[in-house]
């Protein structure tokens, strides 16, 4: 569980600029509702879930949601946050794989993951 603490870290502080910041509360407001699965091949599988009011985050669920999802592996998402972008490549080549998830999403992602 490699990425627990980052991503228990990056929701909590996504939870307080939605306390005063409109573009976070937008995001609730657009998501409410829905969650985002990231399977990680060799770690875990984390859930994000959305409401009305924050975000909350969920490790290894027994039934995960299918709402939004991206699989990939440690060292992939590693650089992924590292570098703050995707590499084409990696889509193509099968290393990445989205459900639901579009460029919308992803700027999502990097809202919430934003240090």
């Amino acid at each position: 569980m490699a990425f627990q603490d980052l991503f228990g870290t990056a929701i909590a502080k996504f939870n307080d600029r939605v306390k005063t910041n409109a573009d976070y509360q937008e995001v609730l407001r657009e998501y409410a509702g829905r969650s985002l699965r990231i399977e990680i091949e060799d770690d875990s599988t984390y859930v994000i879930a959305f409401s009305a009011n924050d975000a909350s985050l969920a490790v290894s669920p027994t039934d995960p949601p299918e709402d939004m999802v991206l699989q990939t592996s440690k060292s992939i998402l590693n650089r992924m946050i590292e570098e703050r972008k995707v590499d084409p490549l990696d889509l193509l080549m099968g290393k990445i794989k989205v459900k639901n998830i579009g460029l919308h999403e992803v700027s999502l992602i990097k809202k919430l993951l934003k240090a």
